[in-house]
């Protein structure tokens, strides 16, 4: 063989692939497989990688934080109805005519407890917040 700087390739072959091999190739890559090689096909460098990886998890806590926010505001709006509701049943018992009422008097203390324990608890978490902030 002369010195041409040329491989011989017939020495060089690759051996067929085994059933279970070709079975593996041909199944669907599962999502997280799937992920991995789109971010190996990206090129990006591992500091690239990791930097992706937090503002993704930002994304996610923000989102999180997004909908607890949106469900504490439903709930604070129902509480703040009830309250309006029950404030003015019980200003209604206080200044009707004793045959327009309908709770007696022990039903009208627990309301009044109610509605006082209820703007207590509020005006003691709005000093906590501020506090905490």
């Amino acid at each position: 063989m002369e010195e041409t700087g040329e491989i011989d390739d017939s020495s060089f072959q690759v051996p067929e692939l085994t059933p279970k091999e070709e079975l593996v190739l041909e199944a669907p890559l599962d999502e997280r497989s799937r992920k991995e090689t789109e971010q190996f096909k990206s090129g990006d460098t591992e500091e690239q990688l990791k930097a992706n990886s937090r503002v993704n998890e930002h994304g996610r806590t923000e989102r999180f934080k997004d909908h607890f926010e949106s469900l504490a505001r439903i709930g604070i709006t129902v509480a703040f109805g009830a309250s309006i509701v029950l404030g003015v049943i019980w200003v209604w018992h206080i200044v009707s005519p004793a045959e327009w009422r309908w709770l007696q008097d022990k039903e009208l203390e627990h309301l009044q407890n109610l509605i006082t324990g209820g703007v207590l608890a509020s005006l003691a978490s709005d000093l906590f917040k501020r506090r905490l902030n």
